[in-house]
C-alpha cells in the first residue's frame, strides 16, 4: 500500500476499509470481464464452427 494521508487512529481504520474495498472491486471486475471474455469466445466459436462446416460440406465430392 502506499502513504496513508489521513490523520490518526481513525485514518488507519478508514485507510484499511478502502484498501479492501479497492481489492475488492478490482477482483469483481477482473472476474465480469474474463466471464464477458469467455462468453464473446464461446459465441465466436460456435459461428467459426458452423461457418467451418458449411466449408467442409461445400467441398466434398458428390
Amino acid at each position: 500500500m502506499g502513504r496513508n494521508f489521513l490523520k490518526g487512529k481513525d485514518g488507519d481504520k478508514i485507510n484499511a476499509i478502502l484498501a479492501g474495498c479497492g481489492f475488492n472491486i478490482r477482483k469483481l471486475l477482473r472476474a465480469i470481464l474474463l466471464w464477458l471474455f469467455k462468453e464473446r469466445f464461446r459465441c465466436g466459436l460456435g459461428d467459426l464452427m458452423s461457418l467451418l462446416g458449411i466449408l467442409v460440406a461445400q467441398t466434398r465430392p458428390a
